[in-house]
């Protein structure tokens, strides 16, 4: 305690002298006591080993001394991101079925089901051959006048976002696919003829046939399907004496028949039979009188028949445009006698035989050269009214007292296709 006063009074000096230039003056205990304090502690301070600091060599960071914010007001609020919509289930593919064949130029329904009910801006988007076809709110879609080939198609529900513009929210249904067959073709039919009251079955070959076909010989009948190329029926009984085209069709499609069967009458007791028997037609030969009941549609009143005209022109399966008129031309092996005419029949394909009639024997129509007759007829716009397929054959006839009788044979059937090119479509190939 005395060092410690000594020590305090040698300080109090030291500072009166040297710092405040006051002489020494008593001083109070308790000042004394406090400057003892101070001096303990500045020796205290001084005495403590120094520890050398090195130099830094990065940067130096100034000390933040900015307060935190409180999170309950001031904290950004964590942004959750927006999960991706769930896709809706498939749409799913009804018909045609994957891998179905139909027939050329048949309406073609595509139907789809959903279990989703769709929203105002929601539609169907169906897909075919890989473009988008249309955008619809029904779960069907027809398609017609399809040409041959194969088609792919698939459907999604879609929504609109703006004008002209779809977000998808289905999944993509399945990919299913149908082929459109060509036209149904006939190459041959065997045999090629029987005799009237004797049924006879019959086999068809030709291409592109499917289970809807129809087969018409004279009348429609019941047709058995070997396979695409092969058919079978039976020619009735009942089927009247006449040469028919044998007609293959699918549900819309015809066509165009090529081949022929033929209905013979029965031989009669002189050897010769009404069509294609006993000796050849004679144009010298006198008409008889038809006999009662006869048909010119099934036989001809001279026996046996005389040939049949032969077709020029328009070629068959010709191109013709909506209300247009054309010329049909042909020749005969033989001049007109006085009374005799040309029959021009024309209808549609689904007939066994054309029926409109025009009946022509003008000679600025009809002429003979080199002891042959060669024939025009004016088709007027009226025949070209509507669109499709019309067929067109030539007979060799003679107005008789209440009607008409046939002295030829039929010539080949052929075909024509009004079409209209305003309408985008391409005209049947």
């Amino acid at each position: 305690m005395n060092a410690l006063r000594r020590h305090s009074s040698i300080l109090y000096r030291f500072m009166a002298e040297r710092v405040t230039g006051i002489a020494l003056t008593p001083v109070p205990a308790v000042l004394l006591v406090l400057i003892s304090l101070t001096g303990l502690a500045v020796l205290s301070f001084a005495c403590k080993p120094v520890t050398p600091v090195s130099t830094p060599t990065g940067p130096i960071h100034v000390r933040d001394d900015t307060i935190t914010p409180s999170p309950t007001n001031t904290a950004t609020p964590t942004v959750t991101p927006t999960p991706t919509p769930t896709l809706l289930p498939p749409v799913i593919l009804e018909e045609p079925k994957d891998g179905d064949c139909l027939p050329c130029r048949s309406d073609v329904v595509l139907r789809w089901n959903s279990s989703h009910d769709l929203g105002e801006k929601e539609s169907y988007q169906v897909r075919v051959k890989g473009q988008d076809l249309t955008y619809c709110k029904e779960n069907h879609l027809l398609l017609d006048d399809l040409s041959p080939g194969v088609y792919d198609w698939d459907a999604a529900i879609v929504r609109s976002v703006e004008k002209d513009t779809y977000e998808q929210v289905s999944k993509k249904s399945n990919c299913s696919s149908f082929t459109v067959l060509s036209f149904p073709i006939v190459d041959s039919v065997s045999p090629t003829s029987t005799v009237r009251g004797v049924s006879v079955p019959v086999t068809i070959t030709g291409e592109n046939f499917l289970p809807s076909v129809v087969v018409t010989i004279g009348m429609p009948l019941e047709v058995i399907l070997v396979n695409s190329t092969t058919l079978t029926a039976t020619v009735p009984e009942t089927l009247m004496a006449g040469e028919y085209p044998v007609v293959v069709s699918g549900v819309i499609s015809t066509e165009v028949p090529s081949v022929f069967f033929t209905v013979n009458e029965p031989r009669q007791e002189n050897g010769n039979s009404s069509h294609g028997g006993g000796s050849p037609w004679n144009p010298a030969t006198p008409v008889p009188p038809a006999p009662p009941d006869y048909d010119p549609n099934t036989a001809c009143v001279v026996n046996p028949c005389a040939p049949a005209p032969q077709l020029i022109e328009p070629e068959d399966v010709a191109q013709i445009r909506l209300n247009s008129g054309f010329d049909l031309k042909w020749t005969w092996n033989y001049c007109l006698p006085p009374e005799w005419k040309f029959a021009i029949r024309i209808s549609d394909p689904n007939i066994a035989l054309p029926h409109s009639r025009q009946y022509i024997d003008d000679h600025n129509l009809v002429k003979c050269q080199n002891g042959k007759a060669e024939g025009t007829f004016h088709v007027s716009e009226e025949f070209t009214e509507d669109l499709g397929v019309r067929c067109w054959n030539i007979a060799v006839v003679r107005s008789g007292g209440e009607g008409w009788e046939r002295l030829s044979d039929y010539s080949e059937i052929r075909s024509f296709n009004v079409f209209d090119p305003s309408s985008g479509h391409n005209p049947i190939p």
